[in-house]
Order: C-alpha cells, then sequence, then structure tokens
C-alpha cells in the first residue's frame, strides 16, 4: 500500500504523469 500511496502522491504532484495516473487507479480504484 505504501508504495501505492506513494506514486498515487507523486502523480497527484506532478499531474503530467497521466499514465502512472492510470495504473494506480486499475490497480486500487478509490
Amino acid at each position: 500500500m505504501m508504495p501505492l500511496l506513494t506514486t498515487k502522491g507523486l502523480s497527484r504532484n506532478f499531474g503530467g504523469l497521466r499514465a502512472v495516473d492510470g495504473v494506480d487507479f486499475a490497480l486500487m480504484p478509490g
């Protein structure tokens, strides 16, 4: 869960990493 949270935070912060955001959402929607 830690990696997912970190990835989500980074993606949210950057915003440009749309791919990461999509993957994170697919892995853990919500």
